[in-house]
């Protein structure tokens, strides 16, 4: 077996060997025309047999949760409102006529791998009208250079597609760092991905309390022009450094469903169907409470999110049911919640509640930042 040995000065050295078995054909191996460098690794092209230098792509790069828009536990958002729609991203309307909605990719369009997006449609602009992200704990986006990358299309706002950050140093906390807004390039009506560079300022110096956070939004910046607009856009990056490397996606739905679920967990929403929420032990003749348990521990002490009006629950037990017509927080907690469900009950009596398919429920808590 043929080898070219490299010897050192001191007298050792490294061989580059041939295959241990006889290839099919002759080989080639092309190396690159550069040096690459520092921190790069040395690794196959796009094109078999020929190498390039590149990042070494590490897990865990892309530090955003629902990256790629899969998750929706809310299911359908409220136009020209502001409000956090696909889980962990928020509706900025300031004022404008906007709309936000999930999008799937036509079979075999999908982008790496990828089936949703987000997709913004504002038919009266308005400055700052945009998409926000906000990060836990701020001192998790370190100082230095970060870079932002995504896929994105449609028209663009008045002043140019804008991104902008800032740090949030919690209840108490110092006060607010922005980060220069910057403009991004132009949409057009074909995907294309984006990348950018942002500048974290050092922590030195600041007073960093609870429900701290790096928050970044995409959108109309300062402008207050009133000019319609869309924002179609997918797997969005954001990661230590100043190269971009590939998208990585989240590392399951079931994974990437409980992360989201630290901040905002559906329980359960009544489309029709007659859906369990909790079983309930009659306090007296007018008072129930229930044990609900989350899934994940919570961020904080969630606050409840459920619809009231008339008979939207119904409780069985006791040879009978009784209806009410709202579910509400008796004690909290981050890993569960003490409901409390008013009705007319039989002292002591167990019962079950569920969603009342005539009317449509909906119990559901929140612990955004």
């Amino acid at each position: 077996m043929s080898k070219i040995k490299l010897p050192h000065a001191s007298g050792n050295s490294m061989s580059i060997a041939a295959p241990a078995t006889n290839p099919s054909g002759d080989l080639e191996l092309k190396l690159p025309a550069t040096i690459g460098s520092a921190g790069q690794v040395l690794k196959n092209s796009d094109t078999a047999g020929t190498l390039e230098f590149g990042p070494l792509l590490k897990s865990g790069r892309n530090v955003l949760i629902n990256s790629n828009f899969a998750i929706n536990q809310r299911g359908s958002f409220t136009a020209n409102q502001g409000e956090y729609t696909i889980d962990r991203w928020y509706h900025n309307t300031s004022g404008a006529t906007s709309t936000i909605t999930q999008e799937t990719h036509t079979v075999g369009s999908e982008i790496e791998g990828q089936e949703k997006y987000l997709k913004q449609s504002v038919s009266t602009g308005n400055n700052y009208c945009c998409i926000r992200y906000r990060h836990e704990d701020v001192k998790t986006i370190t100082p230095g250079t970060w870079t932002v990358s995504f896929w994105a299309k449609g028209t663009t706002p008045p002043g140019g597609l804008q991104f902008w950050c800032d740090q949030d140093f919690g209840t108490g906390g110092s006060a607010d760092v922005n980060i220069a807004q910057q403009t991004i390039t132009a949409l057009t009506g074909s995907w294309v991905r984006q990348s950018f560079n942002i500048t974290v300022p050092s922590f030195s110096g600041k007073t960093i309390n609870a429900a701290s956070y790096f928050q970044f939004a995409i959108g109309q910046g300062s402008d207050g022009g009133t000019a319609a607009w869309e924002m179609n856009i997918a797997n969005v990056q954001l990661e230590k450094g100043s190269q971009m490397t590939d998208y990585e996606p989240p590392r399951s739905y079931h994974d990437e469903l409980l992360r989201c679920q630290r901040y905002y967990y559906n329980h359960v929403t009544d489309t029709g169907t007659q859906l369990a929420i909790a079983n309930i032990v009659a306090y007296n003749s007018s008072t129930g409470y229930g044990t609900l348990y989350f899934p994940t521990t919570m961020r904080a002490h969630p606050s409840i999110d459920a619809t009231s009006g008339g008979n939207y629950y119904i409780m069985h037990g006791d040879g009978g049911s009784t209806y009410s017509n709202s579910v509400s927080l008796e004690t909290v907690g981050t890993n569960a919640v003490l409901i409390h469900v008013s009705g007319s009950y039989t002292a002591a009596g167990a019962y079950f509640a569920r969603t009342n398919a005539s009317a449509g429920g909906k119990v559901s808590f929140s612990a955004e930042l």
